[in-house]
């Protein structure tokens, strides 16, 4: 590792981390975070990115829920900053919950479409959490890299 690495931090228990190899001077460590999966070293307890599939936020909204909003409650509670980057576009749920259906074929557990759009477009409201849908899991990991780079220059030492 270089002096001019940028260093990311993501938690062990991350199972389809990002891969940042692609983009130049970027070191991914692997430690245990408190909250979200990816960080800095700088900004941890400041600011961290909770990465999903649309599968994982279907869960995370359905089943899962209550294990998922205590998690935004204490990023709420803890960091200054909490994004959700979800590495699939919001189209492929919406039309879905648009429509009333009960299910959605681009996942696989029985959340309500609309009950995903309705907490996504609710809890900012409630919470400090933002939700970003992107593309592909490219963007994802380009939009994670860049917002963890501007969260460094706005509340980091460098």
């Amino acid at each position: 590792m270089s002096d001019h690495d940028f260093v990311i931090l993501h938690d062990d228990r991350e199972k389809q981390p990002f891969d940042f190899s692609a983009i130049p001077n970027v070191t991914l460590e692997t430690t245990r975070l408190e909250t979200g999966d990816y960080t800095t070293p700088a900004l941890e307890g400041i600011a961290a990115v909770e990465r999903k599939s649309l599968n994982d936020l279907a869960t995370s909204l359905g089943s899962d829920r209550k294990r998922f909003e205590a998690e935004v409650k204490r990023a709420d509670r803890d960091l200054q900053e909490f994004v959700v980057i979800v590495e699939e576009p919001r189209h492929l749920v919406q039309k879905y919950a648009d429509a009333g259906a009960k299910s959605c074929p681009h996942y696989f557990c029985r959340t309500y479409p609309r009950t995903i759009t309705s907490t996504v477009d609710g809890w900012p409201k409630r919470y400090n959490v933002r939700f970003e849908f992107y593309p592909d899991r490219a963007y994802a990991t380009q939009a994670t890299y860049t917002l963890l780079q501007s969260w460094e220059q706005e509340y980091g030492p460098y």
